[in-house]
């Protein structure tokens, strides 16, 4: 977004400024830790859509004058990068407060595909670990190798999606779902060299993670930033335990955790793809479904104005 006014006390951008929206903040608590998110679930705030809108100066961060990327690529940034980056910190730091990179200096993380998801992996690829995702679409297959993060066809795993009423009621679905997790957990272990997975990524939810808990390893952490189909699991609480399973569960990010996502972006190269097409403003519905058949990339952009 391009800054058009501000307030007399604002110090953090000037008119004329290109600022990332810190989008997931409407609400936060004294420590930064967001309680709300613009759009979604805080009342009276106003989505992304609108022509002009008005912000708090905690809801954008002037982006750097001398970046060398498209502004296109900090909007596929603002989002799943920077909850990326927030989600990644907890992970990464738990996984390492359990082994340390002495005792296991390149451990496995496998993960379901997903913008959030590839920003983590690239995270953990400059941390040393090894990388694994499951995708079911050539194009990003051929953007992973590229990356030197394996890619793992997810299309013979389709039946992995868990129901538990129709795990107890359908055979036929119990006999295809059963020998789809295993077909899973076999592709993980033979992907790990048998070790499985320290860190693994599922920011899906119900259908894939009862299958997700049975590819960790001992230690190993779950983790997530959100669900995208089902928010209720159960787990049973010994078996985690004993195998001592961390459930990491963050939202988006603090805005000083924005800020030095920003800083690591520009010294790492760590950025979004520039997008193979950005629809206009007239064009969302066709956007809507195109991310609905899958034709989209990971970071799909919409422009409301010419900056």
């Amino acid at each position: 977004m391009r800054v058009l006014k501000i307030g007399a006390k604002v110090q953090s951008a000037k008119v004329g400024d290109l600022c990332l929206v810190f989008s997931g903040a409407w609400q936060w608590n004294r420590f930064g830790f967001v309680t709300a998110a613009l759009a979604y679930d805080s009342p009276g705030s106003i989505g992304l859509m609108a022509k002009t809108t008005k912000l708090h100066e905690r809801q954008i961060i002037a982006l750097p004058e001398d970046t060398p990327f498209h502004p296109a690529q900090w909007a596929g940034f603002s989002l799943r990068y920077v909850t990326a980056f927030g989600n990644w910190k907890v992970a990464h730091g738990t996984f390492r407060l359990m082994l340390t990179e002495q005792e296991y200096p390149h451990p496995y993380v496998v993960s379901w595909g997903g913008g959030v998801a590839w920003a983590q992996l690239e995270l953990a690829k400059l941390s040393g670990y090894q990388c694994i995702m499951f995708t079911s679409d050539e194009n990003r297959m051929a953007a992973l190798k590229e990356k030197g993060i394996a890619a793992i066809d997810r299309r013979p795993l389709a039946a992995i999606h868990f129901s538990q009423q129709r795990y107890q009621t359908d055979v036929v679905y119990k006999k295809n779902y059963t020998a789809a997790e295993q077909l899973f957990l076999q592709t993980v272990a033979q992907a790990t060299n048998g070790e499985m997975a320290s860190i693994l990524i599922d920011h899906i939810g119900e259908p894939v993670f009862r299958a997700s808990l049975k590819a960790l390893a001992q230690p190993s952490v779950i983790t997530t930033s959100g669900w995208k189909l089902g928010m209720h699991l159960s787990t049973m609480r010994a078996f985690e335990s004993g195998y001592w399973h961390q459930h990491i569960n963050t939202s988006y990010a603090r805005y000083p955790e924005a800020i030095e996502a920003i800083q690591f972006a520009q010294t790492h190269n760590w950025i979004p793809p520039f997008p193979e097409r950005i629809y206009q403003f007239d064009e969302i519905p066709q956007l809507a479904q195109d991310y609905a058949d899958g034709k989209t990339s990971y970071f799909p952009i919409f422009q409301v104005n010419p900056l």
